[in-house]
């Protein structure tokens, strides 16, 4: 293989470059990529880049707000001490495919050794860095020395001996433990700030990551051993990835060619195809790795030559198609494409650790976009043939393969009872709540950012602009279907956990992050109005807290109302929290009313009452100067030939009367004359210093307005000099300024 040369431009590239550089504010709609597949057809965000400052900043906030303590307590909660056993279960058994309990009872009382209510993908991840950080002995409860193979009858360890238990004493087990769910968690919070950074502006996303990250239910998931974290930070990340594929303005990469003996092999050059290539030939890799040794004893139900083969055959087929996937991916032109196989990449990911839920919902997400919007040409920019070859790829391995291991029984209990039956009939009896549930457990888990989710929502349902909706508009009812799409999904599901919560609070976080930098920004109006309702919200679940801090306790332990009362937080530390977050919202409403008051006295200045009151006068004094007093004040305001001429005709268009900010008329003796002299006083001064910066052509229409005005400046003085200005209305003012020859220049 000889040395890559970049690629030579073709007629599609040049095309590409000219449409990705043709529009110039948000709502144009691009022109058409002619090569690329991802079709601009509506109107698309202009990509911002990431500040380097703020993703660091981001970085250091979760690091140091998750990481150094996320060690220091114990696994209370039954189910990560079960997923944790589970995951060892794969180095005791060296057995990598089918997950495995050891215990033989089942949470419910039956007997049980095999782990199906679960897909393998956080138990994988717990087992790969148990035994990349050499715990692959057996786990024992803190301080107790009792195994977690057998905790309530096992034998204890003889008080002389060494106590296993001392491992888990400096937390280094439940931090290794944590550790990957963390990482899921980190590339959720990474994809909103990604998300809006990219589409929304570098503030947008660098709130949406803060939001996020802050979130109660979030911040306490995201430090367990749990398989919610995996599905929703995955899912999370690939959603974002969708959003700016689709919605963003078209990225072309570079591309090289490659000399492979006499044949030439042109692929893309950009370090963000590579990663994901790298991602996912690691995740086939891994995937293939655990599953092939297992299925080496079990025969495939057909005969070759009298003797079945091994399913493991079966597996080598994958690792040929997720090479088909690769070349598929070999004419990739765009960023925009990169991001539809990382997504499709992610959600797949995403499915392994909580089955069909997390695979199928962005499918929903995309449907209920379509149906609302009837942008039905967006189908056709998912690219389904490529990508629907890499998220099978990634996806259907382990299924597989536990199919050919264990037959239809699998299926059954991991698809129909933990799937299909949890959402539609109920499988467990304390897992039930009615229509409003959800939205309670959101005031409890998204505190105290919650309250700002209203007035979010309320903007959308103002009525729509003329037109077709912009390219940011787009994005914003995007996240907002998002939303309540998730929403209704788990709404509708009969069984009802409050981590079931968590899909919903990234498009949440984006529609508050839009809302806080509006509020930043003061484009929002009726803003008394949202901060009072933010308010009343905030006072309200503040109060439910206070009166029962065990609700954020409840977010992340399985037995809800049972236990866990004892031991809570005070409440008056509920009480804090939210005036914490209440006494910047108050500050803010302050700042932006006091601003908002002296914009107003500013825009009454503007007027054009004011214009034509305190300017006018020394235009028309300095037109009567007999050394270029109107060149002077028109040539600053005339970049152009006939800019002058227009600046005079929109001085004479008024009725050259004083006015009040109100736009009333008064009097030229009854208000201040000498703040007008001082006005008109310092209007030439300032004005000469500002011509001296001209140009030619400035110059030259500012004489030719000062020739027309000093030809009428004798009909002009009697009035001037009455200080009456009804005298003349706007037609003879307009006349007296420009003259008639002025017509005809404009």
């Amino acid at each position: 293989m000889t040395r890559s040369t970049p690629a030579a431009e073709h007629p599609s590239d040049v095309a590409r470059s000219t449409a990705d550089a043709a529009p110039a504010t948000a709502d144009a709609a691009p022109a058409t990529v002619a090569a690329s597949p991802v079709v601009a057809w509506a109107p698309r965000v202009p990509m911002h880049a990431t500040r380097r400052r703020h993703t660091l900043a981001l970085l250091l906030l979760c690091c140091g707000l998750y990481l150094p303590v996320m060690g220091s307590y114990g696994m209370f909660d039954p189910w990560e001490t079960i997923y944790t056993e589970v995951a060892r279960q794969f180095m005791e058994r060296d057995d990598w495919l089918s997950p495995y309990w050891h215990n033989g009872v089942g949470p419910e009382g039956w007997s049980e050794t095999d782990f199906w209510s679960k897909p393998v993908g956080s138990f994988w991840l717990s087992g790969l860095f148990l035994k990349a950080a050499g715990l692959e002995r057996p786990i024992t409860l803190r301080g107790t020395g009792r195994s977690l193979d057998d905790p309530v009858t096992g034998p204890r360890h003889a008080p002389s001996g060494p106590d296993p238990g001392e491992r888990l004493t400096n937390g280094g087990v439940e931090w290794v433990v944590r550790l990957p769910f963390f990482l899921c968690g980190l590339f959720g919070i990474f994809g909103v700030y990604l998300l809006g950074a990219r589409l929304l502006g570098p503030r947008v996303g660098l709130l949406a990551g803060i939001v996020l990250a802050s979130s109660p239910i979030y911040f306490f998931i995201t430090r367990q051993a749990m398989t919610d974290m995996p599905y929703v930070g995955l899912l999370t990340g690939g959603i974002a990835l969708l959003v700016l594929a689709l919605f963003g303005a078209t990225e072309p990469i570079p591309r090289r060619r490659w000399q492979l003996g006499r044949r030439t092999v042109e692929l893309p050059a950009a370090t963000s195809y590579w990663v994901f290539v790298a991602a996912f030939v690691a995740l086939i890799t891994l995937m293939l790795t655990a599953i092939v040794p297992a299925l080496l004893p079990v025969p495939l139900p057909l005969q070759i030559g009298g003797r079945s083969p091994s399913a493991a055959l079966v597996m080598l087929l994958y690792g040929l198609v997720a090479l088909v996937a690769i070349w598929a991916t070999r004419k990739t032109a765009t960023k925009n494409e990169v991001y539809l196989w990382g997504f499709y990449l992610a959600v797949a990911a995403s499915g392994l650790a909580k089955g069909l839920v997390g695979a199928l919902q962005p499918g929903l997400i995309v449907l209920v976009y379509v149906l609302v919007t009837s942008e039905w040409g967006l189908l056709r920019q998912l690219r389904l043939g490529p990508g629907l070859l890499i998220a099978g790829t990634a996806f259907l391995p382990w299924w597989h393969a536990m199919a050919l291991a264990h037959g239809t029984r699998f299926l059954h209990e991991l698809i129909g009872t933990e799937q299909l039956r949890r959402l539609t009939i109920g499988e467990q009896s304390q897992a039930k709540g009615t229509w409003e549930y959800y939205l309670q457990q959101l005031g409890y888990g998204f505190f105290p950012w919650v309250a700002l989710l209203p007035g979010a929502l309320g903007r959308l349902l103002a009525p729509p602009t003329p037109g077709p909706r912009s390219a940011r508009a787009r994005v914003q009812l995007f996240c907002a279907l998002w939303l309540v799409a998730v929403l209704l999904l788990f709404t509708m599901s009969i069984t009802k956990y409050h981590h079931y919560l968590l899909p919903a609070l990234p498009p949440a976080a984006i529609l508050i992050a839009i809302y806080l930098d509006d509020l930043l920004a003061g484009r929002v109006r009726a803003l008394g109005a949202s901060v009072l309702a933010a308010g009343g919200l905030l006072a309200l679940i503040t109060i439910d807290l206070y009166s029962q801090p065990a609700h954020w306790v409840w977010l992340f332990t399985y037995l809800y109302e049972d236990g866990w009362q004892t031991g809570t937080p005070e409440g008056l530390l509920m009480l804090g929290y939210g005036a914490a977050f209440a006494l910047p919202l108050t500050a803010l409403l302050w700042r932006r009313l006091r601003l908002r008051g002296r914009r107003h006295d500013a825009a009454a200045d503007r007027r054009p009452g004011w214009i034509h009151a305190q300017c006018l006068p020394a235009a028309l004094r300095a037109a009567l100067e007999p050394e270029g007093g109107a060149a002077d004040l028109l040539s600053p305001a005339a970049g152009t030939a006939g800019a002058a001429r227009r600046l005079a005709v929109q001085l004479a268009r008024g009725n050259l009367v004083h006015r009040r900010a109100g736009g009333r008329r008064q009097e030229p003796g009854r208000r201040g004359d000498s703040q007008v002299a001082q006005r008109a006083r310092r209007a030439p001064l300032l004005l000469h210093h500002r011509a001296r910066a001209l140009s030619g052509a400035a110059q030259h229409a500012a004489d030719r307005a000062r020739a027309q005005l000093a030809a009428h400046r004798r009909r002009l003085q009697p009035a001037l000099r009455a200080g009456r200005s009804e005298d003349l209305g706007p037609k003879q003012a307009r006349s007296a300024l420009v003259g008639e020859g002025g017509r005809g220049g404009r």
